[in-house]
């Protein structure tokens, strides 16, 4: 099996955020979502791809620059072990191709696996490795964040506002797909839903869609009490010398004060300047969240 995740979408409810970074690269709890995402499912299975559209330089940049991909250090993979991964780039020109035919682009290299997806601009916890080791080879699978089924033993059930945590695709459903504006609910997983070969499969955990600047900063807050913080989580690199509660801060410059917010690196709070419950952006732009 391999991996993709899909990182090409332009992000306009995250807005104003994505006007200076792609969803994917936003950090949560000082790590851009992408690198969590690749790491979650470089441990489950052993190549990863990434597509790439909106904001292509800087995720490129990201990604080393290079169309044949990077390695990523020290991912704990299958057996436990540390290893390196090779990111494959998919960059997809002129327009982004969706969740299906992102995968019909990269048909070249799933080249007869299965196939494990997640969206890169989701953040979660949740393990890989137990989805793919209970895959049976042939279906189509999805790991639906639904802890209440979790907890009754019961079925998760599909349904359009489904968290999706990621989905599993057997080579035969991949093959047929084109490099062509498509999405996989439509082209695969509904089919396989309404033909009853749809496996699902419930999880709990934290989850945040990091599709609005709200979700995006209780996602940074729920990364500091999983992270064990009990004040704030602060990058090396970051110039203190103000006070920060609750917050996450990147390699930044803090002469204010800072309150359950996130300050992206290369960000300025000034002397005397007071942030609370919002977005602090390298580019200057403040997000409120109330």
């Amino acid at each position: 099996m391999v991996g993709v995740v899909l990182a090409a979408g332009m992000g306009t409810r995250l807005a104003p955020l994505t006007d200076l970074l792609p969803k994917p690269l936003c950090p949560v709890g000082n790590v851009a979502l992408v690198d969590l995402a690749v790491d979650r499912v470089a441990a489950a299975v052993e190549r990863v791809a990434v597509n790439v559209h909106a904001h292509r330089d800087l995720m490129l940049a990201h990604l080393a620059g290079d169309p044949e991909g990077t390695r990523l250090t020290d991912v704990v993979g299958l057996g436990g072990t540390a290893r390196d991964v090779r990111v494959q780039v998919s960059v997809e020109e002129p327009c982004a191709l969706g969740t299906a035919g992102a995968l019909g682009q990269l048909r070249w290299w799933i080249d007869g696996c299965g196939v494990l997806v997640v969206n890169g601009d989701t953040w979660s916890l949740t393990e890989l490795s137990p989805f793919v080791k209970a895959w049976d080879g042939q279906a189509v699978s999805v790991l639906l964040h639904d802890p209440v089924a979790l907890a009754s033993s019961r079925q998760a059930q599909l349904t359009r506002t489904s968290r999706l945590v990621a989905t599993i695709l057997p080579w035969r459903e991949v093959a047929r797909l084109d490099a062509l504006p498509s999405g996989l609910y439509q082209t695969n997983i509904a089919p396989a839903a309404e033909a009853g070969r749809l496996v699902t499969v419930a999880c709990g955990g934290p989850f945040f869609d990091c599709g609005s600047p709200a979700r995006y900063l209780a996602a940074n807050m729920a990364s500091l009490a999983l992270a064990g913080c009990e004040n704030s989580l602060v990058s090396t690199g970051a110039l203190m010398q103000g006070s920060a509660h609750r917050s996450v801060i990147g390699d930044a410059r803090v002469l204010g004060s800072v309150d359950r917010s996130v300050v992206w690196s290369g960000a300025v709070v000034e002397e005397g300047e007071r942030i609370e419950r919002a977005i602090r952006t390298h580019g200057g732009t403040t997000v409120l969240i109330r």
